[in-house]
């Protein structure tokens, strides 16, 4: 009968730590699953261009010939340490610590001069992100748009394994040459604020 005891209070204690441990794995626990939950998203910083980036600039205009070249050519300008690009027709253009959008009205006003109303298009085309330690797939992704969130970032690789500390994220970026570690916990709905 002490083995029966023993062997329940074993099983008991193992089952109880399994319910705990489980607990520290869903995400947003602060979130209800009963009612929708909103919440306003205020925070979101357009991606600034910063020295060393690529930039894909694409210019069209209801000039053909000048649309068929720009279309038939598609490099990327690197941006260089004085945060500048250099383009034909324009030149040296200060690109560095301003937004792709920004870079665009810019350059269109810029280009009225020599196309008939120019439309151009700037995008980032080495955005990527590594994601390191306990997921899936560890690895440095590419990433299409300028921004990316910490919940897509995950998904990309595969998600966090059972066995990651889901309060113990740490978010390394890089803004205006200074390095910024934010530490994250993804059991709580804040880290998407």
């Amino acid at each position: 009968m002490c083995k029966f005891k023993l062997y329940l209070l074993f099983f008991t204690g193992l089952f109880l730590s399994a319910c705990n441990a489980y607990q520290k794995i869903p995400y947003f626990q602060n979130i209800s699953r009963t009612a929708p939950t909103r919440e306003s998203i205020n925070n979101f910083t357009s991606l600034t261009i910063q020295n060393s980036d690529i930039l894909d600039v694409s210019v069209s205009s209801l000039n053909p010939k000048a649309y068929a070249d720009s279309a038939s050519k598609s490099i990327g300008y690197l941006v260089d340490q004085n945060g500048e690009i250099s383009l034909p027709l324009i030149g040296k253009h200060k690109v560095a610590g301003l937004t792709t959008s920004v870079v665009a009205a810019e350059l269109q006003l810029k280009l009225v001069k020599y196309l008939s109303e120019p439309a151009v298009n700037v995008r980032v085309l080495n955005f990527k992100v590594a994601i390191l330690g306990d997921v899936l797939r560890p690895d440095t992704y590419k990433v299409a748009s300028e921004r990316i969130t910490v919940t897509e970032a995950l998904s990309m690789a595969g998600d966090l394994n059972i066995t990651a500390k889901r309060n113990d994220i740490l978010l390394i970026r890089e803004l205006d040459g200074k390095r910024e570690y934010i530490p994250m916990d993804i059991t709580s709905s804040k880290i998407i604020m």
